[in-house]
């Protein structure tokens, strides 16, 4: 299953450049960028977040039900940055790694929609 989760933006669109700093605030790890295949990385926590970019919007593409800790901080991060995102996110999204890595995989890590045309399956 893949699902897609789209983050609109009424103006200006920031760039990823700025996205990865701003989510580097939030978490206190060091992310990369592999534009060759839009994928947002970090080696601490070992996860990946497929991104893609265009005028208006970001669409993260999402492999399982439960969203792993960086695809939930790049949400929470575009939304903080201006962008629309009609869905409730779990409550740790806006928690530094090492605050929330302990109990990670035993919190609630889905995704609750109002508003299901930001979920696309």
């Amino acid at each position: 299953m893949i699902a897609y989760h789209v983050v609109s933006f009424s103006e200006n669109t920031p760039s990823i450049a700025n996205l990865l700093l701003e989510m580097q605030k939030i978490t206190g790890v060091l992310l990369y960028f592999e534009p060759k295949q839009s994928i947002i990385y970090s080696k601490n926590p070992d996860e990946i977040v497929y991104i893609s970019e265009s005028e208006s919007d970001y669409t993260i593409a999402q492999y399982s039900r439960k969203i792993n800790y960086l695809t939930g901080v790049t949400l929470f991060t575009l939304i903080k940055m201006g962008g629309d995102f009609d869905a409730e996110l779990p409550f740790w999204v806006n928690k530094p790694w090492k605050k929330v890595k302990i109990l990670f995989y035993f919190l609630p890590r889905e995704i609750n929609y109002s508003n299901k045309e930001n979920y696309i399956v």
